[in-house]
């Protein structure tokens, strides 16, 4: 998506996808006068969505993170397996557990939805 005129100062559209006809819709990004395009993922999910565009206060764009319902449900997921395998040891398995969450959470920022691709 790209702009196609500069936005109000101090303004940003703001990007949400609905892939269920429009009652629930996931952040998707946003977009910027300094930042006027992107490339956003739509997950794995490969029917027609409904795209939700708002004009929001930059301020506001900035605190809104991918951490929609999907992150929440993705890092539960992670936590409760990092916690189960770190159980069965002190040596260097709680170290590694530790070091597979971060990199969980580094992937998920940078690719989205990863893990419901394969």
């Amino acid at each position: 998506m790209y702009l196609q005129s500069p936005l109000p100062p101090s303004s940003t559209l703001v990007l949400h996808l609905s892939s269920d006809g429009g009652s629930n819709y996931r952040y998707l990004g946003h977009l910027t006068n300094s930042c006027p395009s992107g490339a956003f993922r739509r997950g794995c999910d490969s029917r027609g969505g409904t795209i939700g565009v708002s004009l929001e206060d930059l301020a506001t764009a900035k605190n809104l993170e991918v951490r929609d319902g999907t992150m929440g449900y993705a890092e539960g997921i992670a936590r409760d397996c990092a916690e189960y395998l770190g159980s069965f040891g002190e040596g260097g398995a709680g170290r590694i557990v530790e070091m597979w969450f971060k990199r969980f959470r580094e992937r998920f920022k940078r690719e989205g939805e990863f893990w419901i691709r394969r």
